[in-house]
């Protein structure tokens, strides 16, 4: 019998799982969920720089909110990947699929939300909860909001969107407990947290303005859990891998700066790195 192979196996095997156990208190819903996570989100919040609602300004900028509902998802419903037994609730962010049909953002992965609408809405608040009411049934009365963030600007400058992050309460949540709007979703997908953060799953995209680039931001390319009645809730990508979802744009901006407040740099830590402006020599 070898003997040092024995040694070194049990000496990784228990790594293994400590390094698991590691993760799953980092990724459990205890740990993400917090009250103390909840301050956080709070001492975030811009109050400085709300919006007023009135129709001189609306008329010069659009006004719109989304929801990050933050949820957990019994690891029973579904069969994750990378995911070591043993198996707990997993914390992970809803997400939906716009459906080809729409004028904007066909196709695109995205948060609930819309435009502020000034004969329903009292604030942006009531826009991100009516919103994610309409689109994916989730009643406002499960959502526990826990912070308004500091707005975003369209990639045109025409809209502002406000991001709001709140918690679904009520215990587990799964597909079933969603009825999704037909003409603006077409799927709703449950992202878990910890995918999120593995560095193997972020990339950065850059973006030019005059044909010069400017900036870079973060990308997210994960597969999504298969439930258990066998139905993937995933997109076929042309980037990077197959039946992987790309959350990018917006979505992705907003997505960065909630993990940088709900979780530790020794968790999440990437960085957008910074790519310096490319100038054309043309006088060689």
């Amino acid at each position: 019998m070898n003997y040092m192979y024995l040694y070194f196996t049990k000496r990784i095997s228990n790594k293994f799982f400590s390094t698991t156990a590691i993760l799953n208190k980092h990724f459990s819903p205890d740990n993400i969920f917090s009250p103390l996570n909840k301050v956080k989100f709070q001492e975030c919040s811009n109050i400085d720089h709300r919006w007023t609602y009135n129709a001189d300004h609306l008329m010069k900028i659009r006004q719109a909110a989304v929801l990050v509902p933050l949820c957990i998802v019994d690891p029973a419903d579904y069969s994750l990947e990378n995911v070591q037994i043993p198996l707990i609730p997993s914390s992970s962010i809803l997400f939906i699929r716009r459906t080809k049909f729409l004028f904007r953002n066909s196709g695109d992965i995205s948060f609930p939300g819309g435009i502020f609408e000034i004969d329903k809405d009292q604030s942006l608040k009531d826009t991100a909860l009516r919103e994610t009411l309409e689109e994916v049934g989730l009643n406002p009365d499960r959502i526990d909001l826990w912070s308004e963030l500091n707005p975003f600007p369209s990639r045109d400058l025409k809209t502002l969107i406000t991001p709001f992050v709140g918690f679904v309460s009520g215990g587990f949540i799964n597909e079933s407990q969603l009825k999704l709007c037909e003409t603006e979703v077409e799927q709703a997908i449950f992202v878990p947290i910890r995918d999120l953060c593995n560095p193997n799953n972020i990339a950065h995209t850059q973006y030019k303005i005059a044909g010069k680039m400017t900036y870079s931001l973060p990308i997210y390319f994960v597969k999504p859990p298969k439930n258990n009645h066998n139905k993937f809730i995933d997109i076929k990508s042309k980037s990077l891998e197959d039946s992987k979802i790309r959350i990018w744009g917006l979505t992705a901006i907003i997505l960065h700066h909630v993990l940088k407040i709900l979780l530790p740099p020794s968790v999440y830590g990437y960085k957008i790195p910074l790519i310096p402006k490319i100038e054309t020599i043309t006088n060689i």
